[in-house]
């Protein structure tokens, strides 16, 4: 437990099929960087957040924290939100390849349901905020 070795198998692999439309078949393959592991954080915060001042501070502050301990090419993905800590960090991962990047980057009010925004922020090579 206290000591990381690398199987030097590429295992274990995390496989997740899902359904799309027509016939076609869409490969998305992850590869784990170095130190992505230990820059990976999930926060668990208040509604009190969700303005834009506290939220741009608060992302700010924790971009800060990250260092640059992992090994570049950066990508960092923000995700607010979420059905449940599972799903959020499937969503950051989804997020880091850009395969989210045509999501509507507002929110939509239909009878009895509101679409939720996720919000990105991608940073290559960079901790730069911006608003």
């Amino acid at each position: 437990m206290f000591t990381e070795k690398n199987t030097g198998t590429n295992l274990p692999a995390q496989i997740e099929i899902y359904s799309t439309d027509g016939s076609d078949y869409n490969f998305l393959f992850i590869a784990k960087g170095g130190g992505s592991a230990n820059k990976t954080f999930l926060f668990q915060q208040t509604k009190a957040l969700l303005n834009p001042d506290k939220l741009y501070s608060f992302i700010g502050e924790k971009i800060k924290t990250l260092g640059t301990a992992a090994c570049p090419p950066y990508h960092l993905a923000v995700v607010i939100g979420g059905t449940s800590a599972e799903m959020t960090l499937k969503t950051v991962k989804l997020a880091s390849c850009k395969y989210l990047d045509n999501l509507p980057t507002t929110g939509k009010l239909i009878p009895g349901i509101f679409l939720l925004c996720w919000i990105v922020i991608y940073g290559r090579n960079s901790w730069e905020l911006r608003k």
